[in-house]
């Protein structure tokens, strides 16, 4: 014979069987023909408005589904939308689990080396950066540097910053390439020294974010040298950098590297 407290305990089961069944009926999925700006707009305020769930589920289709119905948004997915995104994560564990999964799906197809390697990588990088998870980077280059060697070349920039936040200098040694590392800052520089768009209030801030923003990204280079005994070099890279910004260029993270300290790690996007 079941007992009251069986029953009860019975019933509750049933009940919340039923709000998780009606839950995942009502849960977001995306329309016959999907706008990207719009699910991306709506993803951000539905996360603003406490609606974490729909939220959740258009930042993942997001992520997974935009370049196919817009490809302009490769800056865009792999910036802004993963700072969001990340956002999200912070207010709402299923969606830190959801970039997480995202991420090792990554590994997982940048080891298969199969189609869109190259893209898994990238993801790969901005993941990582979101999630602060510096470790699954340098984890990945030390298995390509293993396992396919050219490969690993192709990865040695993105990881970089990586590599050199957890301590392993030789692997950041062997694979730097200082030469290309300036041509992306003066590449950077190049596009970012248009501020005739701005108000002239703004145009020092966003000097100094572009600044800062370069400076960062060439730090690990910097810092690199530095740990293999090349001090005269990375003192020249500093320079040079300099000359890269131009008249006044602040180089605070490549002035800590030649010190011997790495710049920070992760959520780089936008500048310091």
């Amino acid at each position: 014979m079941i007992n009251r407290k069986d029953q009860l305990a019975r019933h509750l089961a049933v009940l919340l069987l039923a709000i998780s069944t009606c839950a995942g009926a009502w849960a977001w999925s995306p329309p016959e023909k999907p706008n990207v700006d719009q699910i991306l707009d709506e993803a951000r305020r539905d996360r603003d408005a406490k609606r974490f769930e729909d939220a959740a589920a258009k930042y993942r289709w997001y992520h997974e589904n935009a370049l196919q119905f817009q490809p302009s948004h490769g800056g865009v997915r792999l910036s802004f939308a993963l700072v969001d995104w990340h956002r999200l994560a912070g207010l709402y564990p299923p969606a830190l689990r959801d970039m997480q999964a995202t991420r090792d799906k990554a590994v997982t197809r940048v080891r298969e080396d199969g189609l869109g390697v190259l893209e898994a990588m990238w993801d790969l990088v901005a993941l990582n950066e979101q999630l602060q998870d510096a470790k699954s980077t340098a984890d990945l280059m030390a298995w390509l540097d293993a396992n396919r060697p050219s490969d690993a070349r192709r990865f040695a920039d993105q990881a970089l910053p990586a590599v050199v936040h957890v301590g392993s200098f030789d692997l950041a040694a062997k694979y730097l390439d200082l030469e290309a590392a300036l041509r992306k800052a003066a590449s950077h520089t190049a596009v970012m020294k248009d501020r005739s768009y701005l108000p002239n209030e703004d145009v020092e801030a966003s000097r100094r974010v572009t600044n800062a923003y370069i400076d960062r990204a060439a730090a690990p280079a910097v810092l690199t040298l530095v740990k293999a005994g090349k001090h005269s070099e990375a003192q020249a890279a500093v320079q040079r950098l300099r000359k890269i910004l131009g008249s006044g260029a602040v180089t605070h993270f490549s002035d800590d590297a030649l010190r011997g300290f790495a710049p920070p790690f992760g959520r780089s996007w936008g500048g310091a």
